[in-house]
């Protein structure tokens, strides 16, 4: 698999498909590297593994990590007969969608979220989403609640991000003085929700000034593309 035969291939709009037996990792990283379109071989397991390194070692974002109340879910119809447990929810237009995408993208995903663990099983479980995330990181379980750093720190770690990469993991929330806050003071980007009418709509300060602001779930998968392709991460080091 010569160089001029892959400009030959994409010269004529031909697909290029190798075919290799051997368990050898890395020929199939070359054969990823060298663009090839398919890859014809007895061990796929390899292969797949490989392709996974491969896509992860070149993506910016690191993980990222997302609130529920307001975020995901819409807090004005939580069903909460106790005042304190949430049984039910229904999710914001397009969170579903969102988590699903991030999770087909291969995102390592972390529910950071202030409240009991039970409102959170209930509410994003009967949608099929909590099983989707890697990690959580619950100040039920946490004992601490945001803006405080171990909450944070607790996904982070259970996703194996290292300080140094703090700036490429995206926190996604609907609260200034807590998601924002906290992901400020972490060396995290910061994702400001404006979506609910509910919470402050006005930074207190600049620790509560957000990186990114969407107005919708689903902006954030625009907003990953054009990071990906080369926008800038404002804490991302060099």
């Amino acid at each position: 698999m010569t160089p001029d035969v892959i400009a030959a291939c994409r010269a004529r709009g031909v697909k290029l498909m190798v075919y290799h037996t051997e368990n050898d990792p890395a020929a199939f990283r070359q054969m990823i590297e060298a663009g090839a379109d398919l890859i014809n071989c007895d061990h796929s397991d390899v292969a797949a593994r490989v392709a996974a390194d491969y896509v992860e070692a070149g993506r910016r974002v690191r993980a990222v990590l997302l609130d529920c109340g307001d975020t995901l879910i819409d807090e004005g119809s939580e069903v909460k007969p106790d005042g304190h447990t949430s049984l039910r929810a229904d999710l914001i237009p397009g969170a579903g969608e969102l988590v699903r995408a991030l999770k087909r993208r291969g995102y390592a995903l972390a529910l950071v979220a202030d409240g009991p663990v039970a409102t959170f099983v209930n509410n994003l479980g009967s949608h099929a989403l909590y099983d989707l995330f890697d990690a959580y990181a619950i100040s039920e379980v946490v004992g601490v609640s945001k803006p405080d750093a171990a909450l944070f720190c607790h996904a982070l770690d259970a996703l194996g991000v290292a300080p140094a990469d703090y700036g490429c993991v995206l926190m996604v929330g609907n609260h200034l003085g807590r998601d924002i806050k906290g992901a400020n003071a972490l060396g995290l980007t910061s994702v400001w929700l404006d979506w609910a009418p509910r919470r402050a709509k006005t930074p207190a300060d600049a620790t509560e000034q957000p990186d990114f602001t969407l107005k919708t779930p689903l902006e954030l998968l625009d907003l990953l593309d054009r990071i990906e392709q080369g926008a800038a991460l404002p804490k991302m080091r060099p």
